[in-house]
């Protein structure tokens, strides 16, 4: 049998575009779980608030990246990659952007510690 590579989409911007996607959801999640380890803080997501269990929390927000990376994918195969680049640069900008929020809280807090 032949290994074939998988059906993505191809181009520069868009793979660029899906690495911040992927890196902007790691960095949230990161700092994300270092706010809550602390127990000062909580997810300011509800829909995301409601799982307590940090595993739990932590498979929820990679299944939420991947249905995000599927659907990106999905609309570069049809015919629309720069569409799916930008869709990707506009959530991972928004993702960066919590990234670098929950950076800066976490900053303070330790900054505040003994």
């Amino acid at each position: 049998d032949e290994v074939t590579a998988p059906n993505t989409p191809r181009g520069r911007w868009y793979t660029v575009s899906e690495a911040v996607l992927i890196g902007c959801h790691a960095l949230d999640l990161g700092y994300t779980q270092r706010l809550i380890g602390t127990g000062r803080f909580h997810e300011a997501n509800p829909a995301l608030g409601q799982f307590d269990d940090p595993g739990l929390f932590v498979g929820v927000k990679f299944t939420l990246a991947f249905g995000q990376v599927k659907a990106t994918r999905t609309i570069a195969r049809s015919g629309h990659p720069l569409l799916a680049a930008v869709t990707n640069a506009a959530i991972g900008g928004v993702m960066c952007g919590a990234a670098a929020h929950n950076a800066r809280l976490y900053r303070d807090y330790r900054r505040e510690q003994p």
